[in-house]
């Protein structure tokens, strides 16, 4: 065999393991408090099972009768352990909570960490906002993906099996003023979806990065964009005219971004609504809103300054360490008692 033709391989034995692995030694990782795993969680709607981590901080081991609240997160493989994180950073939940419960300044909790899966994309999208597209928009909302949208699924999921279970082997507080979502980009909109189909069992939300557009595919957000931004701003608007503004009223609602995002592909549905004029047009920017941060949209939800908080971070992207970096803040408006 000619020498330029030959292929040659090594094997690292014990270079990387299946994430699962290394959750089982959780040690490795410095998390503060203690790790419990769920092995593959699924229901009847779901085409995958994902694990779901639940997070104990040591406050809770010290006090067996004190009740917690309790974050339930998308992307749980994310949030504790850089030894499995997307990026190699970590959010830093345990730690963060650790710190900020040190100074009283927000309630006990634990966390439930939800791990996405390879249908990431069809499961944190929101049926009801997909659904106030007409059929070719909803058809180009499917661009690059496949399988049907499954946000509705994945709420039943968290409604149906997760918060049960936890309410059941753990003492937490299972009101929904006590229930909160958290995620980020999807995550973060799937987060907010949660919240406003289901305020009776999430009283709040912290959403970081939105990922407004809904969609992964560039030919639709950024190619096609003067036909899509309209279109999906109008979903957005229709969906936020279902919510109920009597139960809204009663949660708390984080909505953020960096002003570095994807180089400007998640701005792209944020572009809609100024503040300063209340009309429609133009990239974001100074005094310009995402369609579920315009005051007029909201305050018919029944959010607004008394419940609700969104902020743009200045030299900010779109990753794990962009959230980390925040994150004492948003838990610290969030989970305030």
């Amino acid at each position: 065999m000619p020498a330029d033709t030959r292929k040659v391989s090594h094997r690292l034995a014990g270079f990387k393991r299946d994430a699962i692995e290394y959750l089982r030694e959780p040690k490795g990782a410095g998390i503060l408090g203690q790790l419990i795993v769920w092995e593959d969680v699924g229901n009847l709607f779901l085409q995958e099972k994902r694990h779901v981590t639940i997070w104990l901080p040591p406050e809770y081991l010290a006090n067996p009768n004190q009740r917690f609240g309790v974050v339930y997160a998308q992307d749980g493989q994310n949030l504790f352990d850089p030894r499995i994180a997307n990026t190699g950073v970590d959010w830093g939940l345990d730690e963060s909570i650790v710190r900020l419960r040190a100074a009283s300044q927000i309630e006990p909790t634990i966390v439930v960490g939800l791990w996405s899966t390879a249908q990431r994309a069809m499961e944190y999208r929101p049926n009801g906002v997909l659904f106030k597209l007409d059929n070719n928009f909803r058809a180009m909302s499917r661009a690059g993906l496949q399988g049907a949208i499954q946000g509705d699924a994945y709420l039943r999921l968290l409604t149906e099996t997760v918060k049960p279970r936890v309410d059941a082997e753990f003492r937490t507080k299972p009101e929904a003023k006590h229930t909160t979502l958290l995620g980020a980009s999807l995550g973060g909109v799937i987060s907010l979806y949660g919240a406003t189909a289901s305020p009776q069992t999430f009283g709040r939300a912290a959403c970081l990065s939105l990922h407004w557009p809904i969609n992964t595919a560039r030919e639709v957000i950024v190619d096609s964009a003067s036909i899509w931004r309209p279109e999906i701003l109008k979903a957005w608007a229709g969906y936020l005219e279902t919510v109920k503004p009597t139960e809204s009223a009663k949660q708390r609602l984080w909505i953020d971004r960096g002003d570095q995002e994807l180089g400007g592909v998640s701005a792209a549905g944020e572009e809609s609504w100024d503040t300063r004029t209340g009309q429609m047009g133009g990239p974001a920017g100074a005094g310009r809103r995402s369609p579920c941060e315009h005051p007029k949209q909201l305050a018919k939800a029944g959010f607004g300054p008394k419940n609700m908080v969104h902020k743009a971070f200045a030299g900010t992207t779109h990753n794990e360490a962009a959230w980390r970096a925040r994150l004492d803040e948003v838990l610290t408006y969030t989970l305030a008692a």
